[in-house]
């Protein structure tokens, strides 16, 4: 496509000159509008912008160098080109039309080579100075997108840098959590295992020269023992199985009162001084997993007499509430900082600096798979209050439906005529 010749608008009172220089520059090939007053030039300017405009300086009315004035004053004209030509040969008023905004001056008589050279340089000019212009915009906008591009290219890096961090932090804390957890089991594992080989070989001895009552005290410590390194590895080998499946464990009528004293008996047999207090209805029933049910007493239970002084008392109570049935466990120890409440029931979760008693540490596990337990049955557990006199763990449990049980509603305190639950200290 042939790209249309330059437009040149003509500018001089004088109708003579103005022919002249319009036959000159139309017969170089250029579009020639031509005017006598700069008002005229303003309107015609205005109504079509051309690519460069010559114009006399000497006009009445408006002289040239107002009109270049004017134009360089508007957005839209100011880049135009303006040559003036006149009869006014002194160096002042070649310096006041340069300071009026114009880009050349030719004086009167003037060469039909020089103005056509001049037009034609300072239409080149104006033209290398449209397509710099262009390009500087095409650069500028494709800055623009690669700015915007890296920006968003450095938001993701730092998003990735986050994440990565955040995983390399969460790697150290499994690894340190690894470590103190092998640490912990190990000692758990190793303490049974130490009473077994230790009574073992004790016997294996001294048979002979035992009472039948030592060795038969000996074996139930034996199998005391054994039977706390079975509940370890199953609390392990559940918990991973829990994980993996998310099974849900079904449920059969359960008398609270049988599970809650079985749980005593085993705790008995590993704190023999501690004093636990049974409360509630022998014939309440959960819709529970009997042997998990009585796993969740019993790590309730031995964490209440852990963190308990010998001998203090621990409270179990039952009651029914509406369709549920709620279990308290409630201990004398010196309760759980509020900051180390978020880890209570997470793997591995253990309270920092927890006052246990002496050989008594667990792998913070219990309360992990106690809780895993309750959901599992369509319950709950979670720590129902704890201050500087004590905590209370409780437990919900779907009732069992039946006529053992009576109507629903019953609260928990007026059930079972016991001391309300321990508020957090103030």
């Amino acid at each position: 496509m042939t790209a249309a010749p330059p437009s040149i608008v003509l500018v001089d009172d004088i109708e003579d000159n103005l022919r002249v220089l319009s036959a000159l520059l139309a017969t170089a090939g250029y579009v020639v509008r031509p005017v006598t007053s700069g008002s005229s030039a303003l309107k015609t300017i205005r109504a079509a912008i051309p690519d460069l405009i010559l114009a006399d300086v000497r006009m009445p009315k408006m002289s040239g160098y107002e009109l270049c004035r004017r134009l360089k004053a508007a957005p839209d004209t100011r880049d135009v080109p303006v040559l003036f030509i006149s009869a006014l040969v002194e160096a002042e008023d070649k310096v006041e039309a340069f300071e009026a905004g114009g880009v050349d001056y030719i004086t009167k008589p003037f060469s039909s080579t020089e103005v056509l050279a001049r037009v034609r340089t300072h239409l080149t000019l104006r033209q290398l100075s449209r397509e710099l212009e262009q390009r500087v915009q095409t650069r500028t906008e494709e800055l623009a997108v690669a700015n915007r591009r890296l920006s968003d290219e450095l938001v993701e890096r730092r998003r990735t840098e986050g994440a990565l961090l955040a995983l390399a932090q969460e790697r150290l804390e499994l690894a340190a959590l690894r470590g103190d957890f092998i640490a912990s089991v190990s000692h758990e594992l190793r303490t049974p295992l130490t009473a077994v080989v230790g009574f073992a070989e004790i016997l294996q001895a001294r048979w002979d020269r035992l009472a039948d009552e030592q060795r038969m005290s000996m074996v139930a410590r034996i199998a005391t023992a054994a039977n706390r390194q079975k509940r370890l590895i199953d609390d392990l080998l559940y918990a991973s199985r829990m994980e993996a499946t998310g099974r849900r464990l079904p449920g059969e009528p359960l008398p609270i009162a049988q599970a809650a004293s079985r749980a005593e008996a085993h705790v008995k047999r590993t704190y023999p001084q501690q004093t636990v207090h049974l409360e509630g209805r022998d014939d309440l029933l959960a819709l529970a997993e009997p042997e998990r049910t009585e796993e969740i007493l019993v790590h309730l239970l031995d964490n209440a007499a852990k963190c308990s002084d010998e001998g203090s008392p621990i409270h179990v109570r039952w009651a029914q509430d509406d369709h549920v049935v709620v279990v308290d466990v409630q201990d004398a120890g010196p309760g759980i900082p509020e900051a180390s409440r978020a880890i209570l029931f997470t793997r591995f979760g253990r309270v920092p600096g927890s006052r246990v008693r002496a050989g008594h540490v667990g792998t913070g596990l219990g309360l992990y798979l106690s809780r895993e337990y309750a959901q599992s049955m369509g319950g709950e557990l979670d720590l129902h209050a704890s201050g500087a006199t004590g905590s209370t763990f409780r437990l919900r449990l779907p009732l069992a439906g039946g006529a053992g049980n009576p109507r629903p509603g019953v609260d928990l305190a007026a059930a079972t005529a016991s001391p309300p639950v321990v508020e957090p200290a103030p």
